[in-house]
């Protein structure tokens, strides 16, 4: 099964002034984890002087959100982490995890001309409705002084299934699609797309202080559910309505029978039954 060629990534983001360093391991249970542990580390010993990105070949227990496992492939798969320091401010966190969600969609169809969506909050669909990339945000809240909170972005991407030596079993491809399937340019390598990705974590840590783009009007532009009736599980509630974008902290808009909703979280599914 071929490499990704993922541990050329470090030469990579430097060459193209992209502000992180990269740890790059062959395997990893979680880049998640890993790259908390290694954060953790550097701040005992004061060695963090900025963003870094841990990106493993393969990943053997990735999780997504809701603790779902997130299952990889070596030389199909990207599986990246990004570590980045974001403002203090309590609504730096809140926006992020959407901020870097639009970010990196934007980035991939500007770079390859993918025909990508974001389904609120953050995950890459294609068109069709088949998962790209997995994101899960966590966040290391400043344990006092003048430290910065950080945030670890945690993308587990369908790079190229070509690279697969058997297919995928019927149920996963119903589901999922790779970036190469839907990007009207062919030739790019895997060191490309998971550049992609830190650069979205980086640019989207940078305008949670400092936002460059309307987040609602930037979301608009690539919103998955934009118009059409969902049902979103917020703990024990489920609400249902029409998806109508999110606000400038990255909250689902909802317009329900009692007028519009906001929500910070949950989980948001189409509703293929009726009309609302």
């Amino acid at each position: 099964m071929d490499s990704n060629g993922l541990e050329k990534l470090g030469e990579y983001l430097a060459a193209h002034s992209v502000g992180a360093t990269v740890d790059f391991f062959e395997s990893a249970e979680s880049t998640n984890a890993l790259a908390l542990s290694l954060l953790e580390e550097r701040l005992a010993g004061s060695k963090v002087a900025g963003s870094f990105a841990v990106v493993a070949e393969n990943q053997t227990a990735g999780r997504g959100r809701f603790s779902r496992k997130w299952v990889s492939r070596k030389g199909a798969s990207i599986c990246i982490s990004v570590a980045v320091p974001i403002s203090r401010q309590a609504r730096a966190a809140e926006s992020f995890t959407v901020r870097a969600g639009t970010l990196l969609c934007m980035g991939l169809r500007a770079e390859f001309l993918s025909d990508t969506f974001v389904k609120w909050p953050n995950d890459i669909y294609s068109r069709d409705g088949k998962k790209i990339c997995g994101i899960l945000s966590e966040f290391r809240p400043s344990r006092g002084g003048r430290q910065p909170h950080w945030a670890i972005l945690g993308v587990g991407m369908n790079f190229d299934f070509s690279k697969l030596d058997s297919p995928l079993p019927g149920e996963i491809s119903e589901i999922c699609a790779d970036l190469k399937s839907v990007s009207a340019r062919r030739e790019f390598t895997a060191c490309e797309a998971a550049a992609q990705i830190v650069k979205a974590a980086v640019k989207a840590a940078e305008e949670t202080e400092n936002p460059a783009a309307d987040l609602p009007k930037l979301f608009a532009k690539v919103d998955f559910l934009r118009g059409k009736p969902v049902c979103v599980s917020v703990g024990n509630r489920t609400l249902e309505g029409i998806a109508c974008g999110v606000d400038a902290s990255g909250k689902l808009a909802l317009r329900t029978a009692n007028g519009c909703e906001f929500i910070a979280g949950g989980e948001a599914s189409l509703r293929t039954d009726k009309k609302i």
